[in-house]
């Protein structure tokens, strides 16, 4: 039986220390007062920070004003910047792989130009051919005209067409000139940034020159030199 009400005891004891500690934290969280500067310098204090200014740095403190804690704001990633640097750095790495010096770059767009211009010939051609049977056509309508006779329905149908063929050959024309002038754009990006990774990192220095004395720069710019006539048989001498 003594042993037993001595066990009581003891669970009583423990159980008194716990919830002696929870209301001294209780006691001590709820005395907290938080310090806090909003965006236009005006400073605050409170029992917690407003959800809108979590952002800020804070200060905790006890009600003495003793500081029990400084809370820093989140760090803000931001990975716009973090995804166009990892793009940045694998395009220099193909980049890197792709070419051993400049040159291959000119030569790789050079290639990439030639199915370009060829397209592009054609194009031309066929244009300078449908406008010369264009113009046939036309000469044949101011024929029957000036007879004041009606125009056969395949000249104007032919007519139209040549119009509207015309106009997509236009179209496909300039599209395709716009198309080599990015291919060289791109090209010339990719070379001056291909150059700018080659250069070394370091800063090469001129080499140093010598200094001459007052003495000895004086000597050089008051000797005269003699230079011979061309037309002299014999050779001038230097003093």
């Amino acid at each position: 039986m003594k042993d037993e009400a001595s066990l009581v005891m003891k669970n009583l004891l423990i159980l008194s220390m716990l919830l002696t500690f929870c209301g001294m934290a209780q006691a001590e969280g709820a005395g907290k007062i938080v310090k806090w500067v909003d965006s236009k310098g005006v400073t605050h204090y409170g029992d917690k920070m407003p959800s809108e200014q979590a952002a800020k740095t804070s200060t905790e403190m006890s009600k003495t004003g003793v500081v029990m804690k400084r809370n820093a704001p989140p760090k803000v990633v931001n990975t716009v910047v973090i995804e166009q640097q990892s793009e940045q750095d694998r395009q220099d790495k193909v980049l890197m792989s792709s070419y051993t010096n400049a040159q291959e770059i000119d030569a790789a767009r050079d290639r990439s130009l030639q199915m370009d211009q060829a397209n592009l010939s054609a194009l031309t051609q066929q244009k300078e051919t449908l406008t010369a049977r264009n113009q046939r056509n036309q000469n044949t309508a101011e024929s029957f005209k000036a007879r004041n006779k009606p125009l056969p329905l395949n000249i104007a149908k032919e007519l139209t067409a040549a119009s509207t063929e015309s106009i997509s050959l236009d179209k496909q024309i300039a599209d395709k000139k716009l198309s080599m002038e990015n291919t060289r754009k791109r090209f010339a990006a990719d070379k001056a940034r291909f150059i700018a990774l080659k250069q070394p990192s370091a800063t090469v220095q001129a080499p140093a020159t010598a200094e001459l004395n007052g003495s000895e720069m004086a000597k050089i710019n008051t000797t005269p030199i003699v230079i011979a006539p061309v037309n002299s048989a014999k050779s001038a001498s230097v003093p």
